[in-house]
């Protein structure tokens, strides 16, 4: 049994059953809550930064407004978490489980969430009430190589310089995402919304594409080599864009502002570029 003088700070609660616990605005600094059940706890504003919460059961918890920073939560199951404006930063969330969690307006600075689940999970941004934590915080440089994030609603999200290289956002909802710098390589974005997501400097190198809505989008200066973009309308800005080697097959080009890329060995099968704004050499061949 877990009575209330050991919800303390640096106390050791592996294993313990704090299932259904109410627990808001509890100071667990450093507490060890390895393997604990924590499901459909209420920790609304608790303190569990630098917790040991590696493989907890975190399950329809409220973790709203928490302090994760520097936590350990690998391989922990937090699938139907809230974790509104929580402050992740620096947490490890290593083969975690957050499918259909609510994320929203999270802190996810410097975050390492590889191979985590995330699928259905809801990244919609807003701005944190912490004054102290900037909008541009919010999932920056965060590590996600590997995570699923199939059908994660993502729009709005501020994701530059993050790594998601390998990463499932297949059917992901990333709308007027900023995505300058991002690591994409081999990622799967297959029938994802992208409109009006920005991708300068991205490196989207092997990723698949095919059947994404990017409408409005903007490729200026991105690494799309060998990727899959079969299906797409590209009739948006890709001016510098490094597209070697890529399936364009049945893409829709027509209009798309084409001046500076790099269409080599790009396959162009059945693809439309009327009223295309095409590289000269490209006009040239035509």
């Amino acid at each position: 049994m877990v009575w209330p003088v050991d919800i303390r700070e640096d106390a050791d609660l592996s294993y313990s059953d704090l299932s259904s616990a109410e627990l808001p605005e509890a100071n667990l600094y450093c507490a060890n809550l390895t393997g604990a059940d924590l499901s459909d706890a209420n920790l609304h504003t608790t303190c569990l930064k630098n917790a040991k919460l590696s493989d907890a059961d975190l399950t329809d918890a409220t973790l709203s407004y928490v302090n994760l920073t520097d936590a350990n939560l690998s391989g922990a199951d937090l699938s139907g978490t809230d974790l509104t404006d929580a402050d992740l930063s620096g947490a490890d969330f290593t083969d975690a489980n957050l499918s259909d969690a609510n994320v929203t307006g999270a802190n996810f600075h410097d975050v390492d969430m590889t191979d985590t689940q995330l699928a259905d999970a809801q990244f919609n941004y807003t701005i944190p009430h912490d004054e102290n934590i900037s909008p541009h915080d919010i999932v920056s440089h965060a590590d996600l190589t590997g995570a699923d994030l199939s059908d994660a609603n993502l729009s709005d999200a501020y994701l530059e310089g993050a790594d998601l290289s390998g990463v499932d956002l297949s059917n992901a909802c990333m709308s007027n995402a900023n995505l300058y710098d991002v690591d994409l390589f081999n990622a799967d974005l297959s029938n994802a919304d992208l409109h009006d997501s920005l991708f300068p400097g991205a490196d989207l190198t092997s990723a698949d594409l095919s059947g994404a809505y990017l409408a409005g989008a903007n490729f200026s200066d991105t690494y799309l080599i060998d990727a899959d973009l079969s299906g797409t309308n590209l009739s948006l800005n890709l001016s510098g864009a490094d597209l070697t080697s890529a399936d364009l097959t049945d893409a829709d080009l027509s209009r798309a502002w084409l001046r500076g890329t790099d269409l080599t060995d790009t396959n162009l099968s059945d693809a439309d570029t009327s009223d295309a704004n095409l590289p000269y050499d490209a006009r040239d061949s035509n």
